[in-house]
């Protein structure tokens, strides 16, 4: 199946002259184009709290009304100036090519009503700002391009506190007294946040390593026994391996018919990470092979280029972030601000490959020659080949020399962790920490089910379920 983006025709200079007109009616026209375009909006809303669904005139009503439909939804429509025939919000905004008026039924959104605005594209997006602008005039509220920037708390450090509430957007603030602290593993400014307001946190052991590619057709041979796997579609793999030194090294996020990307985050700093289109239609598969490290290692390692310092004292909460950033540094100075890459076997030789063998690469992102053994410590080098050559025991090839590495992994779970009782609960009371980024999931299920439980502790606070009796009737 195609995706979606590829459905839209551009038109250029429609309307006016220098316009690129995106037409969408390429994808209404299409059955399968629809569908994807209906169903890939009511996965994004999957867990949203809201109350109803926003469209403006006219392409918003076309993906709107279904959205709403679907998810037993009101609907709400904005209309150009003088097509609605009560009482009306107007809200005037800037197109690429003029100005226009947006209006609403001046009873259409009631207070404290939480809205999903679903349009088709966004241009320079005055309309969905105009949009915001209405809404929140009529009492409803938009939690849009909203991050929470500074926490609010009673007491002194040191003393028994509570959480009052968040600032967001570093202006605005919503009292709270109760805060699920559910941030993800890279939320480092978040880190800082906690840290300046005295909320615990303490280091926690993670991994790091690098990306390996291989012919997709060889991980099928390997779990399949065929090159081409039809229904099957193409094979994964999971890999354990126990280092000499008692590291573990082991697979992880691995990527079928997919490609390394650069999910640099940070500017002189460089990561990588894996994924699959839909489809897994790509040559390679790919996982990161990475490596356990310790908060000992965090202090006692040298780690290349990178500028940061190590631990600060013991038990020092950003000492595995430090970790990572330094070694994020060395990455981009090695690629000079390129994904890093070596083949396996001129890793094992401290060399830097001057062509690729059998296995043709796939990156999303611009890619140089580098000495990846200058990137790692050398306990992880050593641990890292160990992994692999107990791999190729496991998948036949999987150490073939052609590999292609990519550098760094850096980003696997989170380096901290925001410690909480039995009742789920920070020292701080009202934070609970939640997930990924308090250190207490290592991937999407995980994470879900650490909600779930993070929920029912709530709900049984403020709302005891209590047990059904029953009446006896003479």
């Amino acid at each position: 199946m195609k995706k979606l983006e590829e459905y839209v025709r551009s038109i250029p200079d429609f309307p006016e002259p220098g316009i690129i007109f995106r037409d969408i009616t390429t994808i209404l026209q299409d059955p399968d184009g629809l569908h994807l375009a209906i169903d890939g909006i009511l996965r994004d809303l999957e867990g949203v709290d809201f109350d109803v669904v926003v469209g403006p005139e006219s392409r918003g009503f076309i993906f709107g009304v279904p959205v709403a439909y679907a998810l037993h939804k009101g609907f709400v429509p904005v209309r150009k100036k003088g097509k609605l025939p009560c009482k009306t919000v107007a809200m005037e905004y800037e197109l690429e090519y003029g100005s226009a008026v947006i209006e609403m039924h001046a009873d259409s959104i009631k207070p404290g009503q939480k809205v999903v605005i679903v349009d088709d594209l966004i241009a320079t997006g005055g309309t969905t700002e105009a949009m915001i602008r209405l809404i929140e005039n009529l009492g409803g509220e938009v939690r849009f391009l909203s991050q929470v920037t500074d926490f609010v708390t009673d007491g002194e450090q040191g003393e028994s506190r509570r959480i009052k509430a968040l600032v967001i957007n570093g202006s605005q603030v919503l009292e709270a007294e109760t805060v699920v602290l559910a941030i993800g593993h890279s939320a480092r400014d978040t880190f800082e946040t906690l840290l300046a307001r005295g909320i615990p946190m303490e280091p926690k052991a993670f991994a790091v390593g690098l990306r390996v590619q291989h012919s997709q057709t060889l991980i099928n041979e390997s779990q399949y026994g065929m090159k081409e796997c039809g229904e099957l579609g193409p094979a994964s793999y999971k890999l354990t391996w126990k280092a000499s030194d008692e590291r573990g090294v082991y697979s992880f996020c691995m990527c079928p018919g997919g490609y390394v990307v650069n999910a640099s985050s940070e500017p002189g700093r460089l990561a990588v990470n894996g994924m699959s289109y839909h489809d897994r239609a790509g040559e390679n598969a790919n996982s990161a092979i990475i490596v356990t490290v310790t908060p000992e290692d965090f202090c006692g390692m040298e780690t290349g280029a990178g500028t940061d310092r190590g631990c600060e004292a013991p038990g020092d909460a950003m000492a595995g972030i430090r970790f990572q950033r330094r070694l994020e540094e060395t990455a981009f100075c090695l690629g000079k601000g390129n994904i890093p890459i070596q083949l396996y076997g001129d890793f094992k030789e401290g060399r830097v490959s001057e062509g690729f063998g059998g296995v043709n690469p796939a990156f999303r992102g611009g890619y140089a020659f580098a000495n990846l053994r200058e990137l790692f410590p050398e306990p992880l080098s050593r641990a890292f080949m160990e992994g692999m050559e107990g791999f190729g025991t496991m998948i036949r090839g999987f150490d073939r020399p052609d590999a292609i590495l990519a550098g760094i992994e850096s980003r696997t779970s989170s380096p901290v962790r925001i410690p909480r009782d039995q009742g789920m609960e920070s020292p701080v009371k009202g934070i609970f920490p939640c997930g990924e980024g308090a250190g207490y999931a290592g991937g999407i299920t995980s994470a879900a089910m650490d909600g779930i439980k993070t929920a029912e502790e709530i709900i049984r606070r403020y709302s005891p379920l209590r047990p059904s009796r029953t009446v006896a009737k003479t």
